[in-house]
């Protein structure tokens, strides 16, 4: 009875890994041969994919979520400071240390306003002994709290090179029109497109972050541009949109 059922498995990490641990490979070596016959949801488009493998945005923001945040994103101002925040777990593969020498180098660089660091884990504590005055160290927040710092900010950091699927807080500060500044692997490039909505880092070395955040201090229109690229991004992470695919490919098909 229960194999004449549907199935549906969703698959959260990095489809396209080269060297995923063993029980992330075994994962997806299980998932291909597709056992269970079952639909199996990954983020991306990849090469050769099965037709039992589909592409899935997880959701992360309501259908008026994401029109009041679009709304906020055309009062947002390019022309003054600028605000940046890190939004995940601190930890070294989501580049809590590389931000941690990042916002050392920039310390005393005067078009840097606030630095908004969201987030817990066992990095939180370096950034606690090296306080400066730059970084507000939040912790976690509420969503509304959260809200209040998508909507001050201009940019998203994201150097991590821990295995991804597609990191939500990209799409709800996207929506805001935060930059993304994040890591080129898994389906990320497929969402961003370097330096037409977003700047992918293949170096994430933190010397070559911090030209590249000057570069753009120095050139307000790139930013604005880049801006106003990325705030549609949303659109395909509202839970609407999610639900009625579940409907229509799972459910239906």
């Amino acid at each position: 009875m229960y194999k004449n059922k549907k199935k549906w498995i969703k698959y959260a990490g990095n489809w396209s890994e080269i060297n995923p641990p063993i029980s992330y490979r075994f994962q997806r070596w299980w998932l291909r041969k597709n056992i269970l016959k079952s639909k199996v949801t990954i983020n991306g488009n990849w090469k050769k994919q099965q037709s039992h493998l589909l592409s899935f945005e997880n959701p992360c923001i309501t259908d008026s979520e994401f029109q009041s945040a679009n709304l906020s994103s055309t009062k947002k101002d390019f022309s003054k400071k600028l605000n940046l925040c890190f939004v995940g777990r601190l930890e070294p593969a989501k580049g809590a240390l590389i931000l941690f020498e990042l916002i050392n180098s920039l310390a005393d660089v005067a078009w840097i306003g606030e630095i908004f660091i969201v987030g817990d884990g066992p990095s939180k504590t370096i950034f606690e002994k090296n306080i400066n005055k730059k970084l507000n160290l939040t912790g976690w927040i509420s969503r509304e709290q959260l809200v209040a710092i998508y909507e001050k900010c201009h940019i998203i950091l994201l150097p991590s090179y821990a295995s991804e699927g597609f990191p939500k807080v990209i799409a709800e500060a996207a929506s805001f029109g935060c930059v993304p500044l994040v890591c080129n692997q898994s389906s990320i490039s497929q969402y961003v497109s370097n330096n037409i909505s977003g700047i992918l880092l293949d170096d994430l070395n933190y010397s070559n972050i911090a030209s590249i955040l000057l570069e753009l201090s120095n050139n307000r229109n790139k930013i604005i541009n880049l801006s106003n690229q990325i705030k549609s991004l949303g659109k395909l992470f509202t839970f609407s949109r999610y639900l009625r695919r579940i409907k229509s490919e799972i459910i239906n098909a």
